[in-house]
């Protein structure tokens, strides 16, 4: 992805999340000065991955492929525990946009409730995990839906609209799409965490591909964040 889609991307964003009643930490408004400024209070957002996080999936059209969201809190995993370190719970805000879609995917052990905040209607394809990580097509998926335990067949699709909720569980494959307008989604989960995510290997899925700087950024990604490579390559780039 080009920087200057990202800071367009935001930017809309953040009238979008406005317009739907939803605020933001001061946080996600600071650009590369103001991070510079406060470098030093960054490493507890850094290593939470707290703040703006989107891709393109590597596919090259985020409008079809993409990850728009802000993950306003998380812990993070105590490596020689394999276990959250403090806080065991994550919350995120996310759009989504008309024909855009997730790629499928599970996790090992995080457990996430998705709750429609505003906007049209969530479509959802579901599937169970297979015991090779492969996509179950035989077995029917149980979910809890608007707290209600419910079962479809292998690769239905359920719609939801604000106000309504379902969670997924690490057995679950879940594709998560909008068809018309968009919505508003809060992600309630345990802890979020990349290594947890398991894609499909015929998407071709690259979390963070890498960015075209053709342009300085109006906000900083999570993975930009003080203390990371990228962020002393655009102080670098960027300085008078």
């Amino acid at each position: 992805m080009k920087r200057s889609e990202i800071n367009q991307l935001i930017t809309e964003g953040v009238v979008l999340f406005r317009k739907m009643g939803i605020s933001l930490p001061p946080q996600a408004h600071w650009n590369l000065e103001t991070w510079y400024e406060h470098r030093n209070l960054a490493e507890e957002m850094r290593r939470r991955s707290i703040g703006w996080d989107l891709t393109d999936f590597g596919s090259g059209d985020f409008s079809k492929i993409g990850m728009f969201n802000y993950t306003v809190s998380n812990g993070f995993i105590d490596l020689t525990t394999s276990k959250p370190a403090d806080q065991p719970y994550s919350n995120k805000v996310k759009i989504v946009k008309e024909g855009q879609a997730y790629p499928r995917h599970h996790h090992r052990s995080k457990i996430e409730d998705n709750v429609v905040l505003a906007g049209t209607q969530f479509d959802i394809e579901l599937h169970n995990v297979g015991p090779n990580d492969e996509v179950d097509m035989q077995n029917e998926v149980r979910i809890m839906r608007n707290n209600i335990w419910e079962s479809y067949p292998p690769g239905a699709t359920i719609t939801l609209v604000p106000g309504e909720r379902v969670r997924f569980e690490p057995r679950h494959y879940h594709r998560l799409f909008v068809q018309q307008g968009m919505v508003a989604v809060e992600e309630v989960s345990s802890v979020s965490d990349d290594t947890d995510t398991c894609w499909l290997p015929e998407d071709r899925v690259t979390r963070y591909p890498e960015i075209e700087e053709d342009q300085k950024p109006k906000y900083l990604l999570c993975s930009d964040l003080p203390g990371t490579q990228k962020f002393d390559q655009l102080v670098k780039m960027y300085s008078k």
